[in-house]
């Protein structure tokens, strides 16, 4: 009469044949290079209690390329030129080791630029508002133009980060060696 298998055994004949193939293997690998550049931007510059740059460089140092690239990546997609963060900065420094000036230093020309653009034409705006508002009567030391509430404004502000979003991503693909893995930024 035959042996009658319970369900585990059946899963697990079935399980000590199976073999992973290269596609499978490279998979996992790159799922796992995915968790740890997430961690690594988690731990280092998102989460409050944020731990010390000088950490990253320890922990980096047996991290393959496409890790470095990829936290590259998630860095300079964060990076706002409104608001900018010198812990990104001084991360991508770390990160991309020799070439990380080259990538800072294009990112404060960036935010410069950025910021000159966006006083020069809020100056602009605040000149034409100040005369619109002295045509219909009011005028005086405690009107303040609100140019946030201005569809002009907001549509300017809407195209110069766009535009600067798009320089932005040129940065991110033209300093490093080593394929990306695409991950997104959070």
């Amino acid at each position: 009469m035959p042996e009658i298998k319970s369900t585990m055994d059946l899963v697990m004949e079935r399980v000590g044949k199976m073999e992973i193939d290269q596609e499978e293997r490279e998979g996992f690998r790159r799922k796992e290079a995915e968790d740890l550049t997430q961690r690594l931007f988690n731990r280092y510059f998102v989460q409050a209690d944020k731990k010390e740059l000088s950490a990253l460089k320890k922990e980096l140092q047996g991290a393959k390329g496409e890790v470095k690239a990829a936290l590259t990546e998630i860095l300079i997609a964060n990076y706002s030129p409104e608001d900018p963060s010198a812990t990104s900065l001084a991360g991508l420094e770390i990160v991309q080791e020799g070439k990380g000036k080259e990538i800072v230093k294009a990112l404060r020309e960036l935010t410069s630029s950025y910021q000159k653009e966006r006083d020069d034409e809020l100056q602009g705006m605040e000149k034409g508002f100040r005369e619109e508002l002295s045509r219909k009567g009011i005028s005086g030391s405690a009107v303040e133009p609100n140019p946030d509430s201005n569809p002009r404004w907001t549509d300017f502000i809407g195209r110069l980060n766009k535009k600067y979003g798009e320089q932005k991503k040129r940065c991110s693909t033209n300093w490093y060696d080593t394929p990306s893995l695409g991950i997104p930024p959070v």
